[in-house]
């Protein structure tokens, strides 16, 4: 017998972000990018079958995700700079 079933699994993503680079001169530029290298399950790197299978039924949201992640760090970093200048100005 067989059957299918749908489970909802934690999966750690390995994924590099490229940030946007300006066009100079000398240098075309590039668009900000991210690129997904790996995943783990239950702390576990799956092979590259089962890597491309997810990538091929779930890529977009997994590279959604990422860019959420992206993005909420992005906000961090500016909160926490604007807080530091705050504290600096009111160090004066």
């Amino acid at each position: 017998m067989k059957t299918s079933i749908d489970l909802e699994l934690e999966m750690e993503v390995d994924f590099d972000y490229q940030p946007a680079e300006r066009m100079t001169h000398n240098d075309t530029g590039c668009p900000e990018d991210i690129e997904i290298n790996a995943f783990k399950i239950y702390g576990c790197k799956i092979n590259e079958k089962l890597f491309d299978k997810i990538m091929e039924d779930h890529g977009q949201s997994i590279e959604q995700q990422c860019w959420d992640q992206v993005e909420d760090d992005k906000t961090e970093r500016q909160v926490m700079k604007a807080e530091y200048r705050r504290d600096a100005r009111e160090d004066r």
